[in-house]
């Protein structure tokens, strides 16, 4: 039977073979209980990642939702910003060549 892994990666103790089906049940409910919260922390975690719905009261589908469409503008930006930086390498390559040549012009003229 699978059990619960912590968020640090830690196995849950299991209960000794001897133990009655209600010590039983009763670790299995905190089990599950600890899994819900886990889930329950990580969606406000990822609610108040997306500045959207930051702070407010929100369903998990709307959360869910909101986090993909601010993963999509992020992405977005991401290409802009890329292209904009190839722009700019590629400007900055011409003046460098541009610059090389003046230079090499003004070392020439001053013989």
């Amino acid at each position: 039977m699978e059990h619960y892994t912590g968020a640090a990666g830690e196995k849950e103790p299991q209960l000794p073979a001897a133990a009655s089906k209600a010590d039983k049940r009763a670790h299995h409910n905190a089990l599950e209980r600890k899994r819900r919260d886990h889930i329950k922390d990580s969606f406000t975690v990822l609610r108040d990642s997306i500045p959207t719905i930051q702070g407010e009261k929100s369903s998990r589908a709307q959360i869910l939702n909101k986090s993909t469409e601010y993963i999509k503008t992020k992405r977005a930006d991401v290409e802009s910003l890329q292209a904009q930086l190839a722009q700019e390498l590629q400007h900055n390559e011409k003046l460098a060549a541009e610059v090389a040549t003046l230079a090499g012009a003004g070392a020439g003229a001053a013989y």
